[in-house]
């Protein structure tokens, strides 16, 4: 079966989501219910579309379709409407909020012409649905406990992809969740590059130690699970819409691909200026600035933002886990 691995995956998801859902709530002392059962399937939906992004054969099945992006927005509204009709929280407001929301992004390429201005235009529109606190009002909470804005997340990222690489589609630009071995080992070598710039610049602005009482048994998985979780979604999108999209961009209307990975790069630092919810952080912009050359270094020479994916998620994995402020 040619489609064998994307409803294999698409399976995968939707045990993943109900099994883990099911052992967070045992976790919680939360009993099962309806609402939370529709909540799961919101989420399934979401992840599988999501998940679906990485599958060449499913972006070309929807390049294919006549008027795609009517049929990119409209995947917004199963997940909303399961979601807010079992659960009682159907808001006109937010419906057509999101309405609004997923047809801008579904026809921006098809209303503005393709260039440098348009892409960035699209980065600031995702980074706007990003930090402007829309998805508790899309997909209010259950409880103090039972927090579901992730799906709108989820579903905000996951339009974005299926956008750039179908209505956009100006290449793959090495989109997928699984890095080959040629991503991974130029990824790596990126890592070895970026390792002591950046403890030079921590050292600078930001002095760190090492965290206290690090239990290794347990570790070693947090540090699998902060890599993936990070390497596809974080780095995945990251990496898309700068090292992807902007870095060839710049590097095509200056004529210098070096000038083009500074610029980019500066671009990535300076939209890190509000991270951690403090403005301006400068440290912050700084270090993502580094990061991103070395990210962007990676994609240059793999031809894959796949291999940037791995210096970023490796990267910030090392921080999050073992490092903390002195």
């Amino acid at each position: 079966m040619r489609n064998a691995p994307l409803w294999w995956t698409i399976a995968a998801i939707w045990a993943a989501i109900f099994v883990g859902g099911a052992g967070a709530l045992r976790q919680l002392q939360v009993p099962f219910s309806f609402a939370i059962g529709a909540a799961m399937v919101a989420g399934a939906i979401e992840a599988s579309l999501y998940g679906a992004t990485g599958f060449a054969g499913a972006r070309d099945w929807v390049r294919g379709l006549p008027r795609k992006s009517l049929w990119i927005a409209a995947s917004t509204l199963p997940s909303y409407l399961i979601y807010t009709l079992a659960t009682g929280t159907f808001n006109w407001r937010a419906f057509v909020l999101l309405i609004a929301l997923a047809s801008v992004t579904a026809r921006w390429y098809e209303i503005l012409p393709r260039g440098l201005v348009t892409d960035s235009g699209f980065l600031l529109l995702m980074a706007c649905g990003l930090l402007l606190g829309l998805f508790p009002f899309l997909y209010p909470p259950l409880s103090k406990q039972l927090r579901t804005e992730y799906i709108g997340h989820i579903m905000w990222l996951r339009l974005s992809y299926w956008v750039v690489l179908t209505v956009r589609n100006k290449g793959d630009m090495g989109f997928g969740f699984i890095p080959l071995r040629r991503d991974w080992l130029i990824g790596a070598r990126c890592v070895a590059y970026c390792l002591p710039v950046a403890a030079v610049v921590l050292w600078l602005v930001q002095p760190m130690r090492f965290k206290d009482n690090l239990a290794w048994s347990k570790t070693a998985l947090v540090v699998v699970g902060t890599f993936v979780g990070i390497l596809w979604v974080v780095a995945l999108s990251e990496e898309l819409f700068f090292r992807g999209m902007l870095q060839p961009a710049f590097s095509k209307l200056v004529s210098n691909p070096w000038v083009g990975l500074v610029v980019t790069s500066i671009a990535f630092g300076m939209v890190h200026l509000s991270f951690g919810g403090k403005f301006p952080n400068w440290r912050m912009v700084l270090l993502a600035g580094v990061l991103g050359l070395f990210c962007g270094r990676a994609a240059q020479l793999a031809g894959s933002i796949r291999a940037g994916m791995v210096t970023h998620a490796v990267v910030v994995t090392l921080y999050r886990v073992f490092l903390t402020p002195k």
